[in-house]
């Protein structure tokens, strides 16, 4: 500790930064800070209570002066850096909670510090070495559970003018207790409220905005939403690359030059997290702007009566796209710090919704593309499949004039013959590309009824028969017991089987006979239809093409009896020397991935795996805002998981966050990492301490623990994705995590039990994750299926232990 004198500086006193006052808090919250500073000093040996509140923008602002009327109207609402005054405070010596800062303690820089953003009490001072002196201070650090600086106490003006001794302030220290906790308490109860608000306004906005809402439709939804919950008169959003970015209203802008100073400050608040603040008579932003500058925004601000204008930077995926303006009248509170911070939030949440607004236009104007790239190409087959097939009926009329004639010469039949076949395989290419340019052509839908198919095969064999008879070989159906109805196109169906039919006619020898049949058959493993629609489960047309491919070349004379692919499971009766049997098979298929999504595999590509990080972020901003305003009667209450209450679910996400991200530093790193300290042992201990935490705490947790994993997923480059992790006792790809972490989110949104339910899962998050456990039914439950009546939300919900009451009952989930 120094004991220097004035006339030792060496540097003159830095010029005081210009702050924004009076900005914390509502004069409710005001109140509530002046009445414990009151409250303190009472149970003290000083005479003066002043409390600062560290703000969000980092300066310390006074908030409460009790018992010093000319302190008061000096200091009150005025604020000062923290990282000035942190120096000072480092030159004296600690008793408890107290800092206690002797005159001749202090170096020529805390000299310089002071008198630049320090107060001087006047008082009369007595006289003897342990005397208080003017320039003596005691000052108590508040922090919060998490060692953050909240507020700083300051005690003046001893009753007795004479310093404390070191045991009196620990015995007060100990005193204080209760009271320095109810300071910290207010203070965080202020921003909170603040975040909550915000944040319960973001999730009302962000669960209006689907995915698949268009740019103008978000842009005029954020208006009607958002103004209100910002109590502004006046509320704009303005974008980059829109067409329409004027960052403040027309008459504010003052011209070209004003624009692009406004512009620059908005980005540079962006890069520096924080917002830009207009007051009458006050920019508080940098020196971007000009004199001029401010003279055209004071002006415009006089005379429309605006009391506030803020400019918040709307951002995502570290890209600033635009601005917030947010417009009060005068007689409106004034705009705190815990507004910015909420802001801020609420720029980052538009921000993401605007990116995916702009990717579904985009999306929309490729399928739009592509829509008409498809009617070209329809277009264009057809117009080929027709011009085919005008020169290929003048080919098969000739023929068939000269087969006909008895003048045709014997050693020409072989010729004739090679051209017919030659000419009827063209047509039936040009008839499967006008099958091919009608299919998906929704001028021409294919028509989809219910059909008997016995039917079909009746008329394939009538439109056969002649070349039947022919070629030798006769065509019988199978008897069937009962119709075999299936939906589907008639005429396509007709054309499936015939063109089936003419090939088994064509390789079949003078003799030979061939079986129709229809047959209904059950495919282990069979999917469940996505909801809302219907799956198409009777597939002959699957099974036809199986049986005998077009134009299969003719085998030699000793193999062209071999037995045909059998789409049946089960091996096939044997069959008897040239007898060729068709068979129709009715099947079921595994679903599908849900329309606008893709199936993904169980574990991702490191090219899939970014994808695959903003989906978790999605399910992460869902579950925050899910819990916005949460009660501690709700945190309480029991969840549907056996012994857990909504405590504990809330805690196994935030420390399963933690766990991601310890796993994610080590692929980014390629060193090995470990998903739990202690095991299981340790992940349930983490559990129940973190449960234990009020509500508020509890939120604040799980936020800052998505965020930090967030943060690490998002900083493992393409080649860490690669990277083996130990997994359960195997080394397992390091994409595995994103893999535990958007399941355990989603699934266990579940088990928070305030309104999500397995319909709320995303198309994207069921087609990934249904496909691989429907694989793993049967080795998880040996012979139990997946119920009917359940569409793939339900199947889902059912095989990870969500399912309703009264299903199959499976071994435990994962």
């Amino acid at each position: 500790m120094g004991d220097g004198s004035m006339d030792e500086r060496q540097q003159p006193a830095p010029a005081a930064e210009r702050v924004r006052t009076d900005m914390w808090g509502t004069p409710a919250d005001r109140q509530a800070i002046a009445r414990f500073a009151e409250s303190i000093a009472e149970q003290t040996p000083f005479k003066v209570c002043a409390i600062e509140v560290l703000r969000a923008d980092r300066m310390l602002e006074f908030v409460a002066i009790h018992n010093n009327p000319d302190a008061e109207a000096k200091l009150l609402g005025q604020a000062r850096p923290f990282d000035v005054m942190a120096p000072v405070y480092e030159t004296g010596a600690t008793y408890g909670a107290f800092t206690f800062i002797a005159r001749e303690w202090r170096t020529p820089q805390t000299y310089d510090l002071l008198e630049t953003y320090g107060y001087m009490p006047t008082f009369e001072e007595i006289e003897g070495p342990d005397a208080w002196h003017t320039d003596d201070m005691i000052v108590a650090l508040l922090t919060d559970e998490d060692d953050r600086l909240r507020a700083v106490l300051h005690l003046d003006e001893p009753e007795d003018g004479r310093r404390p001794k070191g045991d009196d302030l620990l015995e007060l220290s100990d005193r204080l207790q209760l009271g320095f906790t109810a300071v910290v308490n207010a203070v965080e109860r202020e921003e909170l409220l603040q975040r909550v608000r915000f944040a319960d306004l973001t999730r009302r906005f962000i669960r209006q905005a689907s995915n698949a809402m268009g740019l103008d439709e978000l842009l005029e939804l954020a208006h009607s939403k958002l103004r209100e919950g910002f109590s502004a008169t006046d509320f704009q959003v303005h974008l980059r690359e829109s067409g329409t970015y004027k960052v403040i209203p027309e008459k504010m802008r003052g011209g070209r030059f004003l624009f692009e100073a406004l512009d620059l400050m908005v980005e540079r608040a962006w890069r520096t997290n924080t917002v830009v603040v207009f007051e009458p008579g006050e920019v508080w932003a940098d020196d971007i702007l000009t004199a001029e500058h401010v003279m055209v925004v004071e002006k415009f601000m006089s005379s429309t009566g605006i009391g506030t204008c803020v400019l918040v930077p709307i951002g995502a995926a570290g890209e600033f796209i635009g601005t917030i303006v947010i417009v009060r009248a005068l007689d409106t509170p004034r705009w705190t710090a815990s507004e910015s911070v909420a802001a801020l939030d609420v720029g980052r949440d538009l921000g993401r919704a605007v990116l995916n607004a702009r990717a579904h236009e985009r999306e929309q104007q490729l399928t739009e593309q592509l829509l008409r790239l498809d009617a070209y190409r329809s277009q264009l087959i057809s117009t080929m499949s027709h011009e085919l097939r005008n020169p290929i009926g003048v080919i098969l009329g000739h023929l068939e004039l000269l087969e006909s004639s008895p003048d045709v010469p014997h050693d020409w039949q072989r010729s004739l013959a090679a051209i017919g076949r030659g000419a009827q395989r063209l047509d039936r290419l040009a008839e499967d590309l006008l099958t091919l340019s009608r299919l998906g052509n929704p001028a021409h839908p294919l028509e989809r009824v219910r059909i008997d198919l016995v039917g079909v095969l009746e008329e394939a064999v009538e439109m056969q028969q002649l070349a039947a008879e022919r070629r030798g070989v006769s065509v019988r159906i199978e008897p069937c017991e009962q119709p075999q109805v299936v939906e589907g196109d008639r005429a396509e169906l007709v054309r499936v089987v015939t063109n089936v039919l003419s090939n088994a006619i064509k390789y079949s020898d003078p003799g030979d006979q061939v079986t129709l049949s229809v047959a209904r058959e059950r495919v282990r493993g069979a999917g469940v239809p996505r909801r809302g629609h219907r799956h198409l489960r009777d597939r002959p047309l699957d099974a036809l093409r199986r049986v005998l491919p077009v134009d299969q070349p003719r085998r030699p004379q000793a193999t062209h009896r071999a037995r045909p692919a059998d789409p049946a499971p089960h091996r096939p009766a044997p069959r008897r020397p040239g007898h060729r049997r068709l068979r129709a098979g009715r099947g079921h298929h595994h679903p599908r991935p849900p329309a606008g999504g893709r199936r993904m595999s169980p574990l991702p590509t490191p090219e899939e795996a970014p994808a695959l990080v903003e989906q978790i972020a999605r399910s992460h901003a869902a579950l925050e805002a899910q819990l916005a305003g949460v009660t501690q009667r709700q945190v309480d209450e029991p969840s549907p998981l056996p012994g857990w209450d909504r405590s504990h679910v809330i805690a196994h996400l935030a420390r399963h966050a933690d766990s991601t991200t310890r796993l994610a530093e080590g692929a980014r790193s390629r060193t090995p990492a470990v998903r739990y300290p202690g095991g299981t042992a340790g992940r349930e201990a983490e559990i129940e301490s973190s449960a234990t935490q009020p509500a508020s705490a509890l939120v604040h947790d799980l936020v800052a623990a998505d965020t930090r994993c967030l943060a690490a997923i998002r900083a493992v480059d393409a080649e860490g994705w690669t990277y083996e992790l130990e997994w359960d006792g195997h080394l397992r790809p390091a994409t595995r995590l994103l893999v535990a972490r958007w399941r355990e989110v989603e699934i266990h949104r579940i088990d928070l039990d305030l309104g999500f339910t397995a319909d709320d899962w995303s198309d994207d998050f069921v087609a990934f994750l249904l496909p691989g456990e429907l694989r793993r039914l049967p080795r998880r439950a040996p012979g139990v299926e997946v119920p009917g009546g359940l569409d793939e939300r339900q199947t889902l919900a059912w095989l990870v232990g969500r399912g309703r009451p009264g299903l199959p009952e499976l071994p435990p989930w994962p």
